[in-house]
Formats: C-alpha cells, sequence, structure tokens
C-alpha cells in the first residue's frame, strides 16, 4: 500500500531531526499511535532510512524528506515534500537548537 492509499484514514506528523535517538524513538511511537510520518533530515540521509526502514518493519507507513529546516527555503521546501494528497498535517515534532 503507497503513502497516498494509506493516507485516506491515517493522521499526519511531521517529525524533524529523526535521525537523533529521542526523535527517531519518537517517530517509532507515533507510527505506533497509528500516524502516516514524514521523518525530515538535515544532512543525515542514512540515518533518515534507518528509521524509515525500522518503522516499515513494525508495519507503519514512513517516507522521508530531506530539508534545511535552519532556512525559510529549507522549510518551504520541506513543507513542498509532503504530498498534498497525504492530507493535512496533525503534528510537528522536532527538537530545534538556538
Amino acid at each position: 500500500m503507497n503513502i497516498r492509499e494509506m493516507s485516506t484514514s491515517l493522521p499526519i506528523a511531521l517529525v524533524t531531526g529523526a535521525s537523533w535517538s529521542i526523535d527517531a524513538a519518537s517517530t517509532i511511537l507515533l507510527v505506533q499511535q497509528g500516524y502516516l510520518v514524514f521523518i525530515n533530515y538535515g544532512l543525515n540521509n542514512s540515518a533518515a532510512l534507518k528509521v524509515c526502514q525500522s518503522v516499515t518493519e513494525q508495519a507503519g507507513s514512513a517516507q522521508i524528506c530531506g530539508a534545511d529546516v535552519s532556512t525559510k527555503e529549507g522549510i518551504t521546501s520541506l513543507y513542498a515534500g509532503i504530498d498534498p494528497q497525504a492530507g493535512s498535517l496533525s503534528i510537528l515534532f522536532g527538537i530545534f537548537d538556538a
């Protein structure tokens, strides 16, 4: 089943920095709670792919989307990377450094 098929019944969560341990654990928890999760990463594509793989192994649904959330352009790119047919965002989860 693809993201669009799953999205008709699942709320959507966006997790930034999901390659970090606390965000990876939060991603898995959101999937266990029934969310379709979009996993954002800034630099570490391979770590984001590992989290995505872990999610899908647990029969969850996830997709990765890379973007630098420290810039306006990156945030715009991130939201553009979320398939609008998947539905609207229910949760934004992330830990940000100031």
